[in-house]
């Protein structure tokens, strides 16, 4: 088992590196990323806490100040958090991760548009279940790719980018 010996900062153990190598979200997983993201969700919930006069409001900005995964023991502190922060830390990387995956798919969307109006009037075969079907064109093909684009991105904005106010003001999902 890895215990992370050597580790450097901005990089991660390799769990998910053959994946994010040299992508956007590379950065939005990396070790740190996921230890500040349990940090954040401990500063999240020591706001509430402080909001309901469980602990002092100085305690909470104390909390959030210090709550940097640069100065900590990445390794001491993952071995050792609680469930519930790894879980809020699993929502924020997440919610992390699709703001980028959300603007990358913006920009295919714009992409797709501008092939749909370019080959409008370029024919193409039609097919269906890999059989030709009644033809079309290059144009209205690029238009369904881009309705899907769209669709996706309009989930990933309702469905989990949303979401995230059930972390600001309570710390876990």
């Amino acid at each position: 088992m890895n215990d992370l010996a050597g580790h450097r900062p901005g990089t991660d153990s390799g769990l998910l590196s053959p994946v994010w190598s040299g992508t956007p979200v590379e950065t939005a997983t990396t070790d740190e990323a996921w230890l500040q993201a349990m940090l954040d969700a401990e500063a999240a919930l020591s706001r509430a806490q402080a909001g309901l006069g469980v602990i002092p409001r100085a305690a909470a900005e104390t909390i959030t100040r210090q709550a940097r995964a640069a100065s900590l023991d990445l390794v001491g502190i993952a071995r050792g958090a609680r469930e519930a922060a790894k879980d809020s830390a699993a929502m924020l990387v997440c919610h992390r991760v699709l703001v980028r995956v959300e603007s990358d798919l913006t920009v295919v969307a714009a992409a797709l548009a501008g092939l749909a109006c370019r080959f409008a009037d370029t024919p193409m075969a039609g097919r269906t279940l890999a059989q030709h079907a009644v033809p079309t064109t290059l144009g209205a093909k690029a238009a369904v790719w881009l309705q899907l684009v769209l669709d996706e991105t309009a989930e990933i904005v309702t469905r989990v980018l949303e979401r995230r106010r059930l972390l600001d003001g309570t710390g876990s999902a």
